[in-house]
């Protein structure tokens, strides 16, 4: 009796070690520079980590070659942030991120900054044809926007930095092989083709864009003395109010706010400024976040926008009040600056954008908490308005 119960330990001794032998080998295949944590204990998200998914690794593959075109890719991290069944699917929400180097060098090797430089040259060499007082102005306003967009590129120029995304991943329990992976978007899912940073020439493009609109905002701005008065009754900080939108947020894996577990919304209020009330419990706090950075930002209070008021926490309302009173102008998404608001066109939803560093936008914000995640722009996303 006593050799069958040796015989019999050592044969579920044997089988123990191949199984979990068997369980590190398939973790070791599943990404040799990608890993994938699990954040939430639910049995079926245990089992989602071990096996090794063709589909999302083949996908995040596909987008960090995109990138590579412009960053060097130091790492990349894929958290599993939830996983939860709705109606026979299961749905799986992951946040990616990597660490990311500019492969250009100098601000001059870069695609965005020769667009600028082409613009300035030309009219430059207009100017050496006219040679007045108003084209004196002129260049000088064209070239302090010159310096300013070199000085704001050349923070990135050789500096490590993370670009993130939040990755969803759905498919039938029926039918688990016919898989659908999509990136967030600001308010909807896209293609990772969709989430790739422009090509060469239309960055070089946009570049030149971004100053022909300041040129005609200078223009527009010398004909208005009634904007001109606006503008000298404050000073506003786009740093300040950028930092501000950076420094009271963050890209969270779960939801402190609703106390769901499934929740799409992810926030941290544990990250959110104390001094103000915030409404992230119905996760509607955009407005209210926003409101915050332009107020640091140096926009100055009164008594129709002030915290809590309608002007204050309300998109729509906002959005009247900041255009009515000329701190908002409405831009073109292809000239879109760091410290830009973002309004979409889906869902009352405001947003800033945070960080451009010549080939790809972050923004952040609140509701859907996000820190400096990666969107690109279209006419149809929404409606762009640039500050101060």
């Amino acid at each position: 009796m006593k050799k069958r119960m040796s015989i019999t330990a050592g044969l579920l001794l044997f089988i123990s070690m191949s199984i979990t032998s068997f369980a590190n080998e398939k973790l070791d295949d599943f990404s040799s520079d990608t890993t994938l944590t699990q954040i939430e204990s639910e049995n079926y998200a245990e089992e989602l980590v071990s096996e090794n998914d063709d589909l999302l690794q083949e996908t995040i593959a596909n987008l960090k070659k995109g990138y590579s075109e412009y960053y060097d890719i130091l790492n990349t991290e894929t958290t599993l942030c939830s996983s939860h069944e709705i109606n026979g699917n299961m749905e799986n929400l992951y946040l990616l991120e990597m660490d990311v180097i500019l492969k250009a060098n100098s601000v001059e090797e870069m695609d965005y900054y020769q667009g600028v430089t082409d613009y300035y040259e030309t009219e430059l060499a207009n100017f050496g044809q006219l040679r007045n007082v108003d084209s004196i102005q002129h260049m000088n306003a064209l070239y302090s926007e010159r310096s300013t967009i070199y000085d704001d590129l050349s923070e990135y120029i050789g500096k490590e930095q993370k670009i993130s995304f939040y990755v969803r991943e759905t498919y039938s329990l029926e039918n688990e092989t016919e898989k659908t992976v999509l990136f967030e978007n600001g308010m909807e899912y896209v293609s990772w083709e969709a989430m790739l940073p422009a090509s060469h020439e239309d960055i070089q493009e946009n570049g030149y864009a971004s100053m022909a609109y300041m040129d005609t905002e200078y223009n527009i701005i010398a004909e208005k003395a009634t904007v001109q008065q606006l503008k000298a009754s404050y000073s506003y900080s786009v740093s300040d109010a950028v930092s501000y939108m950076i420094r009271y947020t963050s890209n969270p894996t779960t939801c402190n706010a609703c106390g769901l577990s499934s929740c799409k919304s992810k926030a941290d209020t544990t990250k959110y400024n104390s001094n103000y009330a915030n409404y992230a419990y119905n996760h509607s706090d955009c407005a209210n976040y926003v409101s915050q950075a332009l107020c640091e930002g140096g926009i100055p209070t009164d008594s129709t926008w002030k915290a809590g008021s309608g002007a204050w926490i309300g998109v729509s309302n906002l959005t009247l009040y900041m255009t009515s009173n000329g701190y908002w102008t409405s831009v073109t998404y292809n000239v879109l600056q760091k410290g830009d608001i973002v309004k979409f066109s889906n869902i009352s939803h405001v947003v800033m954008i945070t960080s451009f560093d010549g080939v790809s936008y972050g923004y952040s914000g609140h509701t859907s908490d996000r820190r400096n995640c990666v969107m690109t722009f279209s006419n149809s996303t929404g409606k762009y308005y640039r500050v101060g």
